[in-house]
């Protein structure tokens, strides 16, 4: 009991811990942490020239609010200059942007039968950009998208992160194969082989491979360690998500958030990919340490739902699969130590109420230089590079065999006579009971429920995206179209992923009952406290009340 009271009676006086409080109880200090997060290179023990710098840019950060280098600061940057050259891309096993975006036209144009592209492009504030973007149905055009599970994977949303376009583009040379081929190739058992087989044919993917193309560019001309897009606006701090919150460490140029919301055409563009194409499931793939994440980014914590759970469960099992275990997995701003405020992973899981959300970070040197940038995002040898690209598609494969034991994704089954089967029930879901979900009989074969509860949206949003197939046709402008005809969203999600107040029904009279009990015990508890606080202050104060009566008397005349 006194314990508690002590604990009590610190929070009283010092209020809720902070997160430098937190991070502090570690053993390494928060500016330490705090540089780690950031890439910096820190050494087990002693005090290296590289952790001075690392300390002293960061503590120059948490003073000022934004980027100085003091003089001691560029010295040492000098003096790791000089130690050893920074890493540069080597474009014989890389591709530039523009190899990459003309190497996936000629993907695109020998499978017309179950790919197709488009460029979106929009101009905001007089800053212009385009988007790539890929589609991919290895089932066939010829089934509506409303009867298939649908998923978009976004890559290199930060200039600076090569790597991950590699990936995407790898991807979708194998995604240009057939679904026999892919499943032999990616399956260690007949069973997986089947059940990914099933999932291709009955998947539409969309693949944006470079998201941040105007970034990118500029990373190509030299500017090695760009993040941001070509306005100056981090496009993953540009979401409505809790934008604009800014932590100790808040780097303008690193993480300068926009003047608004969807200020940008990249995030513009994307949102309006999103609202279109409804996806099931959404990963977005990044560099810089080796981790997968899923929401929140802004809270150190993970979502309180069962479809929170069978997210962390998919996370675990592609960890021990194809990240050998050392993969950071758990919410983002849990996992990393800091909290981000804006991300595209929290408004999609919030706002769009999409069911799975990700972010992968497929690769870090935790060891490279603060402002060896090419080395801490990328690969720098061949050997790497093919290991984290294809140890990665190979990823991207198994989050789709597995994505159906998702409880709010449709279920396929191979078994079914025309390869799909039924959606769960919606009252099996929404009660919770897995024994009552799965197939419909075989004998009665259903397709994926098309259902839809629209919601209305208070504000008309018009676009203008221009948009160009790769075919060559001539670019047209697509129509202004109202934002409220474009999200419908799955009844089953909300009922699971946005809370509701307890109906009145059975369950809320059975909680009656200990809610009264803890109301009594709660008054029974106060007023033996207020009793025993009035005796005691009796007993203290009797004798100064006596001298005062005593000398009262002796002042009333007679």
């Amino acid at each position: 009991m006194p314990k508690i009271l002590r604990a009590f009676l610190i929070f009283l006086a010092f209020g809720k811990p902070t997160t430098e409080a937190r991070l502090t109880t570690n053993p390494r200090t928060y500016q330490d942490q705090r540089a780690i997060s950031k890439g910096y290179q820190l050494p087990q023990a002693g005090h290296s020239r590289v952790s001075e710098l690392a300390r002293a840019t960061i503590s120059q950060q948490n003073n000022q609010g934004s980027y100085h280098q003091p003089a001691q600061t560029a010295q040492l940057r000098g003096a790791q200059h000089r130690r050893a050259p920074f890493a540069q891309p080597d474009w014989t096993y890389y591709h530039t942007a523009e190899d990459t975006l003309k190497m996936i036209d000629e993907i695109v144009a020998q499978h017309p039968d179950t790919m197709s592209s488009q460029i979106h492009r929009k101009t905001l504030d007089g800053y212009s950009s385009e988007l790539t973007v890929i589609t991919i149905e290895p089932g066939g055009r010829d089934t509506p998208r409303e009867d298939k599970i649908r998923v978009l994977m976004n890559f290199a949303q930060h200039g600076r992160e090569i790597i991950t376009s590699e990936v995407a583009l790898r991807l979708l040379e194998k995604l240009a194969k057939s679904p026999e081929l892919v499943a032999s190739e990616f399956t260690a058992s007949q069973a997986d082989a089947q059940k990914l087989e099933s999932m291709l044919r009955n998947s539409v993917i969309l693949v944006s491979p470079m998201e941040n193309i105007n970034g990118r560019r500029m990373v190509e001309g030299g500017k090695l360690c760009e993040r941001k897009n070509g306005h100056g606006v981090d496009t993953n701090r540009n979401w409505a998500v809790d934008w604009g919150k800014k932590e100790k460490d808040y780097d303008p140029s690193e993480e300068y958030p926009g003047k608004e919301p969807l200020s940008e055409p990249e995030s513009f563009m994307l949102h309006e990919l999103l609202l279109s194409f409804q996806p099931h499931a959404w990963v977005n793939v990044h560099s810089g340490m080796e981790a997968l994440f899923m929401p929140y980014d802004h809270q150190a914590r993970i979502p309180e739902t069962r479809g929170a759970q069978a997210m962390l469960s998919l996370l675990n099992a592609i960890n021990t699969g194809h990240c050998k275990g050392r993969c950071v997995v758990g919410s983002g701003g849990k996992s990393v130590g800091y909290l981000a405020h804006g991300t595209a992973t929290d408004y999609i899981y919030e706002r769009l109420q999409v069911p799975v959300v990700f972010t992968w970070e497929i690769y870090g040197d935790q060891k490279a230089h603060v402002n060896d940038c090419f080395r801490m995002f990328n690969p720098v040898s061949p050997a790497g590079y093919e290991d984290v690209v294809s140890s990665w598609v190979a990823a991207s494969f198994t989050l789709l065999r597995l994505l159906d034991s998702h409880p709010l994704i449709p279920t396929l089954h191979a078994s079914s006579p025309q390869g799909v089967a039924a959606v769960t029930n919606t009252e099996d879901l929404q009660s919770g009971d897995p024994s009552r979900t799965g197939a419909t009989p075989a004998e009665e074969p259903a397709v994926l429920s098309t259902e839809r509860a629209s919601i209305a949206v208070p504000e008309t949003v018009t676009k203008a995206l221009q948009v160009r197939d790769h075919s060559g046709a001539m670019p047209m402008e697509v129509a202004s179209t109202p934002h409220a005809q474009a999200p419908e969203l799955d009844p089953v999600l909300l009922a699971t992923v946005v809370p509701h107040p307890p109906a009145r029904g059975s369950a809320s009279k059975m909680n009656a009952v200990p809610r009264v009990t803890d109301l009594l015990m709660l008054f029974l508890v106060g007023l033996i406290v207020g009793v025993c606080a009035i005796q005691q202050m009796r007993n203290c104060c009797a004798p100064q009340f006596r001298r005062y009566n005593r000398r009262r008397n002796r002042e009333v005349p007679v």
